[in-house]
């Protein structure tokens, strides 16, 4: 089993949405947005979609926003 860490600066594009797993765990859907600065005065915006589940979900339940 593999598990993939990734570590992101950006805002929120909207709360995240929290609901319970049929397992009864928190799970926190939402999107990211990363500015990227390309050059010559040109930016552009990355969205990440992501998913947070357990205590992470919950944190970001109460403090994400």
């Amino acid at each position: 089993m593999s598990i993939n860490v990734l570590c992101i600066s950006g805002k929120l594009g909207k709360d995240p949405e929290v609901t319970m797993t049929e397992a009864g765990k928190h799970k926190a859907r939402f999107n990211i947005a990363v500015d990227l600065y390309i050059g010559d005065g040109n930016n552009k915006t990355e969205w990440y979609y992501c998913i947070a589940f357990g205590g992470n979900a919950k944190f970001l339940r109460d403090y994400a926003s």
